[in-house]
C-alpha cells in the first residue's frame, strides 16, 4: 500500500474546499468501474475510510458520511479521523499502521480528479420546482415564476474511489465518476457516497 497511497498522500480532496453555489442538480455521466480480474477476495467486511484535506469540519463530514452508508450495509467501518487523530500527519505509512492495527482488510480513499466550470443556457418561462427541489429555500421559492433568459454557471466535479487490500498493499476496485455540485457539499457527498455504496454492490463487493 505503500507504493500506492504515497502517490495520493499529498492530494487534497477539493470538493470540501469548494464554496456551496446556486448550480442546478443535473444528470451524471456513466461512471466508469474497474475491478481486478485477479481479485478473489470476498465481499467487504471492514473498511479504514480516509480523506485528505486539512479542513477537519469537512474531512468529518466527509468520513462520517461514508461510516453511515458502510455501517448501514453492515460493514465494520473506522475513520481515519477517528484511528489517526486530528493532529497526525495522513501518509502512505500512518494510514498502513492505522489499518493493521485496528484489524481492517481494506483502505478506501477518494480524490479529486478535476473541477471544471460550466454553463447552460435557461430561456425564459415559468421556473420548475423539479430543477430547484434539491436547492435551498430561497431557490425554491422560484417555481412558478417567469425569468428572463439566463446562463447559469456550475461546477463538475470529477473523483475517483478507490480500494487497496491491506494484506497484499495492491488496489483492486476503482470507481470514477463526475457529479454536478449541488447547493451544499452534505447533499453533494451524499450522492458521491451512494454513488460508490451502489457500484459496490453491483461488483458484488457488498452482499
Amino acid at each position: 500500500m505503500k507504493a500506492t497511497l504515497s502517490k495520493i498522500s499529498g492530494l487534497v480532496i477539493i470538493i470540501f474546499l469548494i464554496s456551496s453555489c446556486a448550480s442546478m442538480s443535473k444528470e451524471k455521466r456513466v461512471p466508469a468501474t474497474w475491478k481486478d480480474a485477479a481479485y478473489s477476495g470476498k465481499p467487504l467486511e471492514s473498511v479504514l475510510v480516509v480523506g485528505f484535506t486539512d479542513n477537519l469540519d469537512n474531512r468529518k463530514l466527509f468520513e462520517d458520511t461514508f461510516f453511515k452508508y458502510f455501517r448501514d450495509n453492515r460493514i465494520k467501518v473506522h475513520s481515519s479521523l477517528v484511528s489517526l487523530g486530528e493532529g497526525k500527519k495522513i501518509d502512505s505509512d500512518s494510514v498502513k499502521q492505522a489499518a493493521d492495527k485496528l484489524g481492517v482488510k481494506t483502505v478506501l480513499v477518494t480524490h479529486l480528479l478535476g473541477v471544471e466550470e460550466k454553463e447552460d443556457f435557461s430561456p425564459g418561462g415559468s421556473v420548475d420546482l423539479a430543477l430547484y427541489k434539491s436547492l435551498s429555500n430561497e431557490y425554491k421559492e422560484l417555481a412558478g415564476k417567469y425569468h428572463s433568459d439566463y446562463i447559469y454557471k456550475y461546477k463538475s466535479v470529477t473523483l475517483i474511489t478507490n480500494l487497496y487490500d491491506v494484506a497484499t498493499e495492491k488496489l483492486f476496485w476503482s470507481f470514477t465518476s463526475e457529479t454536478y455540485l449541488l447547493a451544499n457539499v452534505e447533499n453533494f457527498m451524499e450522492t458521491v457516497c451512494r454513488d460508490v455504496i451502489q457500484n459496490l454492490k453491483n461488483d458484488a463487493l457488498i452482499q
